[in-house]
C-alpha cells in the first residue's frame, strides 16, 4: 500500500524539518518554494558559511548558497521581533536554526540589538528584524530591501535605527532618532528628555547636520564618527563627550570636529570612545566617561584624540 506524497495545502503553515544534513535542507527548501514556514532544527547545518553576524540577541550566518539562517540566544526572542508579521510571511525560531531566505550577493552584513542590515554588490540595502521597537514599520519577517532612491556604498546599525552612505556621499538615517543623528531637536540634558517622543523616520532621511559630503563613518549603538570629502572627522550623539563631561550643554548633538591626523587609515566608535589607527601605524583614542579605553574628565579633553604608546 503506498498513498504518498500526501497533496496538502501548506501555504502559510508551520513546517518543522529535523537534521540539518544535505537530505533535510532539500527538503526545506520544497517545503519553502510550496509558501510554508520552515524551522530547522539541528546541531550544526551542513553548509559552507560564508559570513557571521552577531547581534545582542541573535546569531545569523549567510551561506555560500546565499541562504541566511538565524538563531536565538540571550534574553531577547526574534519571534517577539517578528510577531507583527504573523499573519503574511512569519519565521519560527524558537530552537536550532531557522532559514530566513535567500538573498543574492551580500556583500556586507550590520548588526544591532534586534536587526541585521545587508548591503548587496548591486548596492542596495536591506533589513531584517526590529529596527526600532517604537514602531510599526520596522518589523521584517525576512529581508526586506529599503527603499534608496541611489546607489548604497556602505551600513551601519544603530540601537534603534540604520545608517545609510551612498554613492554621492550623502548619509542617510532611518528608524527612531533618540539619539538626535538626524533630528537638530534632541538634547539629552532636557529634563523630560525620557519621556519625549523623537521622530520616527519611516524611510532614509539624508542627515543635514554635516553640509559637505561624507567618505566614511562608523556607527555605536548611539554615536556616530564621520569622514567627510575634506578628510575633517566629526561626531555627535548620546554619548561620545557627554558622561561625565565638564558641562551639560548639548554641543554633542551638533557635530565636534575630531582633529586627528591627515594620514588616519581606519577609525571605529564605541558607546563611549572611540579609536583611530594611521598610515604610520600610530592609534589615537578619545572619550569621556567608562567602559573605555582611554578616559578624560572633562568635555573639553574628551574630543581630543590622544597618542596611545604601545610597548610592542
Amino acid at each position: 500500500m503506498a498513498y504518498f506524497p500526501m497533496f496538502l495545502d501548506i501555504e502559510g503553515k508551520h513546517c518543522l524539518v529535523v537534521g540539518g544534513g544535505k537530505v533535510a535542507l532539500r527538503k526545506a527548501q520544497v517545503l519553502l518554494d510550496f509558501g510554508a514556514h520552515v524551522t530547522v532544527v539541528a546541531q550544526q547545518i551542513e553548509k559552507e558559511i560564508k559570513d557571521i553576524s552577531i547581534s545582542q540577541t541573535n546569531l545569523l550566518i549567510y551561506t555560500t548558497d546565499e541562504e541566511i539562517y538565524i538563531t536565538n540566544f540571550g534574553d531577547y526572542n526574534f519571534d517577539e521581533a517578528l510577531e507583527k508579521n504573523l499573519e503574511k510571511e512569519s519565521i519560527e525560531s524558537k530552537s536550532g536554526f531557522c532559514y530566513v531566505g535567500k538573498l543574492k550577493g551580500v556583500s556586507k552584513i550590520d548588526s544591532a540589538y534586534g536587526h541585521f542590515i545587508f548591503l548587496t554588490e548591486a548596492k542596495e540595502v536591506y533589513a531584517l528584524g526590529r529596527i526600532s521597537e517604537k514602531s510599526e514599520f520596522s518589523y521584517f519577517a525576512t529581508p526586506q530591501k529599503i527603499d534608496l532612491q541611489e546607489k548604497a556604498v556602505d551600513t551601519g546599525a544603530m540601537e534603534d535605527g540604520i545608517v545609510i552612505l551612498s554613492e554621492n556621499g550623502t548619509l542617510y538615517y532611518m528608524g527612531y532618532d533618540k539619539s538626535g543623528i538626524q533630528d537638530e531637536r534632541v538634547d539629552i540634558t532636557d529634563e523630560n528628555y525620557y519621556e519625549t517622543e523623537f521622530n520616527i523616520l519611516e524611510k532614509p532621511t539624508p542627515i543635514h547636520k554635516v553640509e559637505s559630503k561624507v567618505k566614511a563613518f562608523s556607527l555605536s549603538a548611539s554615536s556616530i564618527i564621520i569622514r567627510d570629502e575634506n578628510d575633517k572627522f566629526y561626531t555627535w550623539g548620546y554619548n561620545i563627550g557627554h558622561v561625565d563631561a565638564e558641562t551639560d550643554d548639548n554641543t554633542v548633538f551638533k557635530p565636534t570636529e575630531i582633529l586627528l591626523p591627515e594620514n588616519t587609515t581606519s577609525m571605529c566608535i564605541g558607546e563611549f570612545s572611540g579609536i583611530a589607527k594611521t598610515e604610520d601605524e600610530k592609534v589615537y583614542a578619545l572619550g569621556s566617561g567608562y567602559y573605555c579605553i582611554y578616559m578624560e574628565d572633562t568635555y573639553a579633553k574628551s574630543h581630543i584624540p590622544r597618542e596611545l604608546i604601545f610597548k610592542k
